[in-house]
Parts: C-alpha cells; structure tokens; sequence
C-alpha cells in the first residue's frame, strides 16, 4: 500500500526546523559549557598511520549536554603496575546546526566532530593540584541518534574518553588550556633546562646537541619523578652491593 501524500512526515521542512531549534534550546538550558579543540596532524606516520606529533590551534566554545548524570562511566581511577590510572568516560551530546555555525562556518575542512579531536570541560576539576577543567578526547562519534525524528538529524552522540597527555602542542589561545603544555610537558621543561644566550636562543652544537644549565634538574624533566626519594629511603636497608647483589637476607 502506498503511503499518504497528506501526511509527508519526512519532507516537512518547516516541523524540521522547529524540532531542531527546540532541540538547540534544550541543550543551551541543561547543557554545560565547553570548548572543541579540532586535532591538526603535524608529522604523520604513513606506514603505523598514527601521528606522531598533533597540534591544537583552535577552540570552539560550544554548549553540550551531559547524558551521564549520575558520574563518570569507564573504568575511573585504580592502580596500575605503572601507576594511577585516569580512565573516565563521557557522552556528550551537541547539536548539528551549533557545531556548523560554530566551527565548520570558520574552518569549512572540518564538517563533524572526529575521533581523536578534543573536547574541554572547563567546570570540572583538572588531573593537577588546583587546575580546573579536563581534556576529554573523542573516541566515537554517534550521528544518527535520536534516528531521523521527521526524516532528519539534529545531534551528535560522542563518547569521550579522559585524554593523557603526551606532548602535543597546545596553541588555542586560552590561557587555562594552553598552560597544560606547561605544565605536563617534558619538552617544554627540557627547553627550559637548555642554555641560552641573552636573548633567549638556545645554544645548539654542531651536531645538534644543546647545551643544559650548570643548575639543571631531572625533575624539570618529570616533576612526579621519585627516583631520590625511594633510592634514599632504600639505601638504609636494602644492600645492592657485589656481594649480596639481590639485597636477599642471608643472615
């Protein structure tokens, strides 16, 4: 049987308008602040197809709305053999028309929100001592939910993940996002461990070594390094001499 032509639920333009302005309310009413930080590839590796080295020069302030209200989703904090680890997860929804006037309207290469962009919280507490706000990378993007309400798509559904820091490039702009790089940036702690001349350029060698401080630190390199403390807490007790090299009880 062939459908009505009195009711054209899916060609309705003027109903679709209208479900995605109220869905755009919605979200600017019970949503929250935050700000999209698109990923730009600087040295790409085409065999791993990975990028080795990624640079975030933008970020799009955008209202998004929460769906988990109860917490965190993911694995959250627990120890690891190599530490404290941060997994929280994250969906958030945003709508289609706001991201398109927001971003795409100033970078037209970027149409949708992709997997491995950045999303900023700037309301939650950051994974440093008195930061606030946390970087939450997008690892899938849902761009069919609620599934064609009137025959169209209003939002993006995008699951993120707590993002780990490894020394890419912060240039946004925002002082509160930018000074991440600052501060967890072992790069960024190396240049300030090299020698300069008076106008602030490294001195380099021949073979393209620099030169460090008189005064350097490892712990300007990693500022969670504990390697001094246990070695001097150890060295009262544990024995790693020649002759007991496994520091084993023997008497």
């Amino acid at each position: 049987m062939a459908r009505s032509n009195y009711f054209q639920n899916y060609e309705a333009s003027g109903e679709q308008r209208l479900l995605e302005s109220l869905v755009i309310e919605a979200i600017s009413i019970y949503g929250q602040e935050a700000y999209f930080l698109p990923r730009t590839v600087v040295n790409s590796d085409q065999l791993f197809s990975e990028d080795t080295v990624s640079q975030f020069a933008g970020a799009y302030p955008l209202e998004m709305y929460i769906k988990d209200v109860e917490g965190f989703a993911g694995e959250g904090d627990f120890l690891t053999r190599f530490g404290l680890e941060i997994r929280d997860q994250v969906t958030l929804s945003m709508a289609r028309r706001r991201f398109e006037e927001e971003v795409t309207e100033w970078d037209t290469s970027i149409t949708r929100p992709r997997e491995g962009d950045l999303i900023y919280l700037p309301w939650i507490k950051g994974s440093l001592p008195n930061a606030k706000g946390a970087l939450f990378e997008i690892k899938f993007v849902e761009h069919d939910t609620p599934f064609y309400q009137l025959g169209n798509l209003y939002m993006y559904d995008i699951s993120c993940e707590r993002f780990e820091y490894s020394d890419e490039r912060l240039d946004t702009g925002l002082a509160t996002i930018d000074n991440i790089e600052v501060d967890e940036s072992q790069s960024y702690a190396l240049t300030a461990a090299n020698l300069s001349t008076e106008a602030g350029a490294i001195i380099a060698l021949e073979n393209g070594e620099y030169l460090i401080n008189d005064n350097y630190s490892k712990r300007l390199v990693d500022k969670d390094d504990d390697s001094d403390f246990f070695q001097g807490g150890a060295s009262g007790f544990i024995d790693f001499s020649e002759v007991n090299p496994f520091s084993e009880n023997l008497f």
